[in-house]
């Protein structure tokens, strides 16, 4: 069986030490990043980890509009640092 093209999903835990052209993270929204509000530094490690793992491409979803100035606004403004490019999809 090839598995060239074939998409792998896990959780942020289980990519450390690896790397992959392209990542996506999921709902990065309050209510889905919940262990934010619980320990906003381990989370905040956890985020690095997810982000670190695209060698080329990372693309980071939200569901809910103006997530970005929720309890998760930090971790926004450490992508708006980074460079990211923001597009906004209806």
């Amino acid at each position: 069986m090839d598995l060239t093209d074939a998409v792998t999903l896990m959780t942020i835990h289980r990519s450390k030490g690896l790397e992959y052209h392209t990542v996506v993270l999921l709902g990065l929204d309050d209510n889905q990043w919940w262990s934010y509000s619980k320990n906003a530094a381990e989370a905040t490690s956890a985020f690095y980890v997810a982000l670190s793992r695209a060698a080329q491409r990372l693309i980071v979803t939200c569901a809910v509009s103006g997530a970005d100035a929720g309890a998760l606004r930090d971790l926004y403004l450490l992508l708006e640092a980074s460079g990211a490019e923001r597009r906004h999809f209806e």
